[in-house]
């Protein structure tokens, strides 16, 4: 069994991997009578945020977050900073937003992902934070460089919301399945080539099982280091038959062409629950948060694999680059009538205290502190043993312009890779049909 607090960082990893939706209406609260000065450490005018009673809705916008979880890494946090702050949480079907924006009755903070960044804004929800940060003395600089640039990228320069933890991608590998094949370990800064070379010798059939030596993954996020968007920002356009894309899809074609790889019926793409529940795949690429919560569970169950990770493998010249930057951000509802009170909220669960928290319970922070790193992990029993400072080896991809068109041109890209898998097409052909 899980103990309730490494319970609430699975869920909270897993938040950050399926998407969902939360939440009613806007906050409320009684009136705004006794103030608290808050000065700003960035040298603005002094902010008067109201100690009154105040309730605040909480919407989370790509993940189902569970009661608990929500309790310990955000309601908890609050109230010992702001005991006037109750924050209240809940989730419904995806959608659920557009009919509350219907209704007038929006929630005051937003919980979201970098990539799911565009739906928000298009919903009109998201306004320029960049003056109140600096009038509640919320100081940019404590956060990873990366973090801050993606979202500024992601709102043309501005600031619409601050990261609140962060993502990243790791090659996760059985060592039962190399010790089985006798084949050595994968490493540190290892190309797609040499991947494929380890595959070649693990995708084989023994007593009646079918062994996959590497899932070559999803070819929107392989793309990362060549920081190609989806979409043209310039003329709109789907950017799909490109160079880059060629290149990708070149060697994923390799790997699908190893054989034994394919499934029974056109079987071509392999699962987390293939690597950790049924352990018939070697090695699998993919984002951390993704990963951690079904391997927590397994090790909880006594059911894990014997896993550990290196970096992510690349092409030649980008070796030493990794996934682009994956952040998941809080925002302050455009049409929210407590955003000072809100914005009290983003600087406690951005505190010290509170980031370090997340950290030692398996959560990659956002903010730029070496303590942090240094304990990442360190209250998670399944994690130790692991060489888990891999995550943090690379430096991660720029990241590129979004589009609302994004989801579509992701759902095209990804059947252009079941076209080369199981219709056998050649690369050229499969882009230019698509």
């Amino acid at each position: 069994m899980l103990n309730p607090l490494l319970k609430g960082a699975v869920a909270l990893l897993m938040a950050t991997a399926v998407l969902a939706a939360c939440g009613p209406g806007p906050g409320s609260g009684s009136k705004q009578s006794s103030d608290q000065t808050k000065t700003s450490n960035q040298g603005a005018a002094p902010v008067k945020v109201s100690t009154e009673p105040v309730t605040l809705k909480f919407y989370a916008h790509v993940a189902a977050l569970d009661q608990s979880t929500f309790q310990t890494y955000f309601a908890d946090v609050v109230k010992r900073t702001n005991p006037n702050i109750t924050l209240e949480f809940s989730f419904g079907a995806r959608g659920k937003l557009e009919e509350w924006i219907a209704a007038g009755t929006i929630p005051d903070i937003l919980y979201s992902g970098s990539d799911n960044y565009m739906s928000l804004q298009d919903l009109g929800v998201l306004e320029d934070m960049t003056d109140r940060l600096k009038l509640n003395g919320l100081d940019l600089s404590v956060f990873t460089p990366d973090s801050i640039q993606t979202m500024r990228d992601l709102a043309g320069g501005n600031m619409t919301g601050i990261p609140f933890s962060r993502n990243g991608a790791a090659l996760f590998y059985n060592k039962e399945m190399f010790d089985k094949f006798a084949v050595p370990y994968p490493t540190n800064g290892m190309t797609y080539d040499d991947v494929i070379g380890l595959a070649r010798k693990m995708t084989v059939t023994q007593g009646g099982i079918q062994y996959i030596g590497w899932e070559p993954g999803f070819p929107d996020a392989n793309i990362s280091p060549f920081v190609q968007p989806l979409v043209d920002p310039k003329t709109g356009k789907a950017l799909i038959d490109t160079p880059a894309y060629k290149k990708v899809f070149e060697m994923m074609k390799t790997g699908y062409e190893i054989p034994g790889f394919m499934g029974p019926k056109d079987l071509f793409r392999y699962t987390p629950s293939h690597f950790v529940n049924d352990q018939i795949v070697g090695m699998y690429v993919d984002w951390y948060n993704k990963m951690m919560p079904q391997l927590l569970e397994a090790d909880a169950k006594g059911k894990v694999p014997n896993w550990d990770i290196v970096t992510v493998p690349n092409f030649p010249e980008y070796v030493g680059v990794g996934r682009h930057e994956s952040v998941q951000f809080l925002a302050i509802a455009k049409q929210s009538k407590y955003k000072d009170q809100a914005m009290q909220v983003l600087k406690a669960v951005s505190s010290l205290e509170a980031q370090l928290l997340q950290s030692r319970n398996g959560r990659i922070s956002v903010l730029n502190d070496s303590e942090i790193r240094k304990q990442f992990s360190q209250d998670v029993k399944a994690f130790q043993g692991k060489q888990m400072d891999n995550l943090f080896k690379f430096k991660a991809a720029s990241s590129t312009p979004s589009s609302i068109y994004d989801d579509a041109v992701t759902t095209i890209v990804r059947n252009v890779a079941k076209e080369i898998a199981v219709n056998k097409k050649d690369v050229n052909t499969a882009l230019r049909e698509a």
